[in-house]
Protein backbone atom coordinates (compact mmCIF):
# COMPACT_ATOMS: atom_id res chain seq x y z
CA UNK A 1 0.00 0.00 0.00
CA UNK A 2 2.79 2.53 0.99
CA UNK A 3 5.51 0.93 -1.20
CA UNK A 4 7.70 -0.74 2.01
CA UNK A 5 7.02 -3.70 4.20
CA UNK A 6 6.09 -2.38 7.52
CA UNK A 7 7.89 -4.40 10.52
CA UNK A 8 5.57 -6.91 11.42
CA UNK A 9 6.57 -9.18 13.76
CA UNK A 10 3.66 -12.12 14.70
CA UNK A 11 0.31 -10.70 15.50
CA UNK A 12 1.43 -7.54 16.07
CA UNK A 13 0.19 -5.53 13.31
CA UNK A 14 0.72 -2.38 11.50
CA UNK A 15 -1.92 0.20 12.74
CA UNK A 16 -2.49 0.01 16.71
CA UNK A 17 -1.29 2.03 19.30
CA UNK A 18 0.47 4.91 17.26
CA UNK A 19 -0.68 4.91 12.97
CA UNK A 20 2.32 3.96 11.05
CA UNK A 21 2.86 5.55 7.55
CA UNK A 22 0.31 8.55 8.81
CA UNK A 23 2.11 10.93 6.95
CA UNK A 24 3.93 8.88 4.26
CA UNK A 25 1.34 8.68 1.09
CA UNK A 26 -0.08 5.28 -0.22
CA UNK A 27 -1.65 4.30 -3.16
CA UNK A 28 -5.32 4.85 -1.16
CA UNK A 29 -3.58 8.53 -1.22
CA UNK A 30 -2.75 9.18 -4.33
CA UNK A 31 -6.01 7.61 -5.90
CA UNK A 32 -7.91 8.96 -3.78
CA UNK A 33 -6.48 12.53 -4.65
CA UNK A 34 -7.31 11.86 -8.84
CA UNK A 35 -10.97 10.92 -7.01
CA UNK A 36 -11.09 7.01 -7.70
CA UNK A 37 -13.40 5.45 -5.36
CA UNK A 38 -12.22 2.78 -3.42
CA UNK A 39 -13.27 0.05 -1.57
CA UNK A 40 -11.65 -3.06 0.49
CA UNK A 41 -12.52 -6.51 0.77
CA UNK A 42 -11.65 -8.69 3.32
CA UNK A 43 -13.54 -11.76 3.32
CA UNK A 44 -11.60 -13.36 6.38
CA UNK A 45 -11.00 -11.22 10.12
CA UNK A 46 -12.79 -7.51 10.77
CA UNK A 47 -11.54 -4.54 9.95
CA UNK A 48 -10.59 -3.87 13.43
CA UNK A 49 -7.63 -6.75 12.69
CA UNK A 50 -3.99 -5.45 12.92
CA UNK A 51 -5.83 -1.74 12.51
CA UNK A 52 -6.13 -2.70 9.03
CA UNK A 53 -9.80 -0.31 9.18
CA UNK A 54 -8.14 2.33 10.63
CA UNK A 55 -5.53 2.54 8.35
CA UNK A 56 -7.21 2.57 5.29
CA UNK A 57 -9.77 4.52 6.18
CA UNK A 58 -6.66 7.26 7.06
CA UNK A 59 -5.49 6.66 3.51
CA UNK A 60 -8.22 7.33 0.95
CA UNK A 61 -10.92 3.68 1.42
CA UNK A 62 -14.14 4.92 0.52
CA UNK A 63 -15.82 1.13 1.55
CA UNK A 64 -14.23 -1.26 3.91
CA UNK A 65 -15.54 -4.56 3.91
CA UNK A 66 -14.28 -7.03 6.79
CA UNK A 67 -16.21 -10.07 8.38
CA UNK A 68 -18.92 -7.76 9.63
CA UNK A 69 -19.84 -6.45 6.17
CA UNK A 70 -20.47 -9.49 5.26
CA UNK A 71 -21.76 -11.36 8.21
CA UNK A 72 -24.46 -8.55 8.55
CA UNK A 73 -25.25 -9.82 5.14
CA UNK A 74 -26.04 -13.35 5.93
CA UNK A 75 -22.78 -14.98 5.48
CA UNK A 76 -21.77 -17.84 7.11
CA UNK A 77 -17.60 -18.68 7.93
CA UNK A 78 -16.28 -20.96 5.82
CA UNK A 79 -15.25 -24.41 8.06
CA UNK A 80 -12.32 -24.05 9.70
CA UNK A 81 -11.74 -20.59 8.54
CA UNK A 82 -11.35 -16.57 9.54
CA UNK A 83 -14.48 -16.08 7.50
CA UNK A 84 -15.77 -16.52 3.66
CA UNK A 85 -14.20 -18.46 1.74
CA UNK A 86 -11.87 -17.32 -1.06
CA UNK A 87 -13.40 -18.88 -3.90
CA UNK A 88 -16.25 -16.21 -2.20
CA UNK A 89 -14.43 -13.58 -1.19
CA UNK A 90 -12.90 -13.38 -5.21
CA UNK A 91 -16.85 -13.50 -6.26
CA UNK A 92 -17.77 -11.16 -4.41
CA UNK A 93 -14.57 -8.83 -6.05
CA UNK A 94 -15.84 -9.63 -9.52
CA UNK A 95 -19.58 -8.82 -8.74
CA UNK A 96 -17.91 -5.10 -7.18
CA UNK A 97 -15.90 -4.77 -10.54
CA UNK A 98 -18.98 -5.35 -12.68
CA UNK A 99 -21.04 -2.32 -10.89
CA UNK A 100 -18.11 0.18 -10.93
CA UNK A 101 -17.46 -0.57 -14.27
CA UNK A 102 -20.50 0.30 -15.18
CA UNK A 103 -20.76 3.34 -12.92
CA UNK A 104 -18.22 5.44 -15.20
CA UNK A 105 -16.09 6.42 -12.23
CA UNK A 106 -12.73 5.72 -11.38
CA UNK A 107 -12.37 3.03 -8.57
CA UNK A 108 -9.63 1.02 -6.89
CA UNK A 109 -10.79 -2.88 -5.69
CA UNK A 110 -8.50 -4.07 -3.21
CA UNK A 111 -8.73 -7.53 -1.76
CA UNK A 112 -7.10 -9.70 0.84
CA UNK A 113 -7.49 -13.11 0.40
CA UNK A 114 -6.78 -15.66 3.48
CA UNK A 115 -5.82 -19.17 1.97
CA UNK A 116 -2.61 -18.72 1.66
CA UNK A 117 -2.52 -17.46 5.55
CA UNK A 118 -1.05 -20.10 8.02
CA UNK A 119 -1.56 -22.97 8.81
CA UNK A 120 -2.86 -23.05 4.97
CA UNK A 121 -6.42 -23.44 3.57
CA UNK A 122 -7.78 -25.12 0.88
CA UNK A 123 -11.19 -25.33 -1.17
CA UNK A 124 -13.29 -28.03 -2.43
CA UNK A 125 -12.87 -26.22 -6.06
CA UNK A 126 -8.89 -26.66 -6.19
CA UNK A 127 -6.54 -29.81 -6.47
CA UNK A 128 -4.29 -31.14 -4.27
CA UNK A 129 -0.56 -30.41 -4.80
CA UNK A 130 1.50 -33.96 -5.72
CA UNK A 131 0.03 -36.15 -2.93
CA UNK A 132 -2.13 -34.10 -0.93
CA UNK A 133 -0.04 -34.72 2.33
CA UNK A 134 1.04 -31.37 2.60
CA UNK A 135 -1.47 -28.90 4.05
CA UNK A 136 0.58 -25.36 3.74
CA UNK A 137 1.85 -26.29 -0.02
CA UNK A 138 -1.94 -27.36 -1.07
CA UNK A 139 -3.05 -24.25 0.19
CA UNK A 140 -0.87 -22.11 -1.95
CA UNK A 141 -1.42 -24.31 -5.12
CA UNK A 142 -5.21 -23.92 -4.19
CA UNK A 143 -4.76 -19.94 -4.01
CA UNK A 144 -2.90 -20.40 -7.34
CA UNK A 145 -5.49 -22.36 -8.93
CA UNK A 146 -8.34 -19.82 -7.76
CA UNK A 147 -6.77 -16.62 -8.60
CA UNK A 148 -5.85 -17.50 -11.69
CA UNK A 149 -9.00 -19.07 -12.72
CA UNK A 150 -10.47 -15.43 -11.56
CA UNK A 151 -8.61 -13.57 -13.73
CA UNK A 152 -8.84 -15.88 -16.48
CA UNK A 153 -12.82 -15.11 -15.73
CA UNK A 154 -12.50 -11.66 -15.78
CA UNK A 155 -10.78 -11.36 -18.33
CA UNK A 156 -13.21 -13.83 -21.06
CA UNK A 157 -15.38 -11.88 -19.41
CA UNK A 158 -13.91 -8.41 -20.77
CA UNK A 159 -13.94 -6.68 -17.13
CA UNK A 160 -10.21 -6.24 -17.35
CA UNK A 161 -10.43 -3.56 -20.43
CA UNK A 162 -8.54 -0.44 -19.29
CA UNK A 163 -7.68 -2.11 -15.93
CA UNK A 164 -4.83 -2.28 -13.85
CA UNK A 165 -4.59 -5.68 -12.08
CA UNK A 166 -1.84 -6.04 -9.51
CA UNK A 167 -1.23 -9.32 -7.70
CA UNK A 168 1.20 -9.17 -4.24
CA UNK A 169 1.53 -10.72 -1.00
CA UNK A 170 0.78 -8.67 2.31
CA UNK A 171 3.72 -9.62 4.46
CA UNK A 172 6.12 -12.39 4.31
CA UNK A 173 5.50 -15.85 5.83
CA UNK A 174 6.50 -16.53 8.88
CA UNK A 175 8.18 -19.62 10.04
CA UNK A 176 5.93 -22.17 11.22
CA UNK A 177 5.90 -26.03 11.81
CA UNK A 178 3.46 -26.73 8.58
CA UNK A 179 6.32 -25.11 6.36
CA UNK A 180 8.63 -28.29 6.71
Amino acid sequence: QCGLLFPFQGHGGFAGRTMLAEALPCLGDVLAAADYYQVYVLGGGPMSFTGKGEFLAAHGFNDLRGWEYWQARGFDRAPGHWGISDVETLAQVKKLVEEKQSSGTPFNITSLTVGSHIPGYSYPECTDFRDGSERYLNALHCADQIILEWITDLQNEGLLENTVLVVVGDHPVFSNPEMV
